[in-house]
């Protein structure tokens, strides 16, 4: 289905046959409002299982894990251990005919640059220096290329260059991979 919208939950609920197992990753929230808590609440306590991944399900899933909502995924973890907080690092925004991302998330960024200083070929500094000037950023305009740019102008073109190695090897997108890890447990728990 497409990003989840405020009353969508609803109408499913209110089906016949209403579904047993939700997962959420993407949402809508400029065009439409966003999800609320009290419409995921209203899903668990008629009886869903929900599960919540990659960016307003793990945003959801942190607020409203105990009440029974079900993280999923390392962009989970990252706002659930407190490693992030605001909401702009999960929004991105998307092509509304093909749902193909025109920005990265800065969340995308934040994780890979922690591997790639991790790997070494980068220092903490050059990383932090990066996610700060794209957290200044408005969020339609963060692109790898403009953290790349930055590198190279302010920071170091070596770094530069080896950051545009590690995206040619890895292709690396941290709530892509945790939306898989949600459809796979979304499958293993409906069998």
């Amino acid at each position: 289905m497409p990003p989840i919208k405020r009353g969508d939950l609803d109408q499913l609920i209110s089906q016949s046959s209403p579904p047993k197992v939700i997962g959420i990753t993407d949402g809508e929230f400029m065009q439409s409002f966003s999800i609320s808590p009290k419409e995921i609440i209203r899903a668990i306590n008629s009886g869903m299982t929900i599960f919540g991944s990659s960016s307003i399900g793990a945003l959801r899933a942190v607020e409203l894990e105990k009440f029974g909502m079900i993280g999923i995924g390392e962009v989970f973890s990252w706002y659930r251990d407190g490693l992030v907080e605001d909401d702009d690092e999960v929004a991105m925004t998307y092509c509304p005919e093909t749902f193909l991302p025109t920005s990265v998330p800065l969340i995308n960024i934040r994780i890979a640059l922690s591997q790639i200083v991790q790997d070494d070929p980068i220092t903490r500094l050059q990383a932090s220096a990066t996610i700060e000037k794209l957290k200044s950023t408005y969020f339609p305009n963060r692109h790898w290329h403009a953290a790349i740019r930055f590198l190279e102008e302010f920071q170091s073109p070596v770094a530069a260059i080896k950051v545009r190695k590690y995206l040619a090897e890895s292709n690396p997108d941290a709530k892509q991979q945790d939306a898989k890890l949600l459809i796979e447990q979304v499958a293993n728990y409906s069998q």
